[in-house]
């Protein structure tokens, strides 16, 4: 038995030789149920509001909405419905990857956030996962006519990590070209509001 997340990963000659089942991610309130049956022999209550917000945070990702819980859980002992849901620490640390990148756009900036990547490959975050979750707190914070330049970026450089081999030079590049297109911009948006 094989499992993978992502088929494209595994080599061909090892694919031809499997019968590929695919099992899609549970439902939103499979996951709530879940969530309440685990609290239940923890003899923990679990407020519905909270796991009901656990479960869209985690987008049907069931270990990550365990984590979640748990995180909600060590920061407060008696879960409550009004407390907020905890990412985790790496999540965070995206974000703050993220600020770094929009808040200065110099060689010096790229390298310290290079550091801070690696930091987190390092602490064996999948690099995809840091791709992704990059992209989206940079979609956040952007304006909307840079989306679409950042979207492609994104692709273009995701598709490039999975064929490479070495993932911290394809985040980098991604970061660079993201830099790049922010600054500029940036000057032309101070340029259109001096005229």
């Amino acid at each position: 038995v094989l499992v993978c997340n992502n088929a494209c990963k595994v080599i061909e000659p090892v694919r031809s030789r499997c019968i590929a089942i695919r099992v899609p991610a549970p439902a939103k309130g499979d996951v709530k149920k879940v969530l309440q049956a685990v609290c239940n022999k923890e003899r923990t209550p679990l407020p519905e509001g909270l796991a009901e917000r656990v479960a869209v945070a985690a987008n049907r990702n069931m270990r990550r909405a365990l984590l979640m819980v748990e995180a909600c859980k060590v920061k407060q002992s008696n879960l409550s419905e009004d407390q907020e849901v905890e990412v985790a620490d790496w999540e965070r640390f995206v974000g703050i990857i993220a600020n770094n990148v929009l808040e200065e756009q110099t060689p010096q900036r790229l390298l310290q956030v290079r550091a801070q990547v690696y930091e987190l490959l390092s602490a064996c975050i999948p690099p995809e996962m840091v791709m992704q979750r990059l992209t989206m707190e940079l979609l956040k914070k952007l304006d909307d006519s840079l989306k679409p330049e950042v979207l492609l970026c994104a692709a273009f450089y995701e598709h490039r990590l999975n064929l490479g081999s070495k993932p911290i030079f394809h985040i980098e590049a991604f970061v660079a070209k993201v830099m790049a297109a922010y600054k500029k911009w940036s000057i032309e948006f101070m340029e259109m509001m001096d005229d």
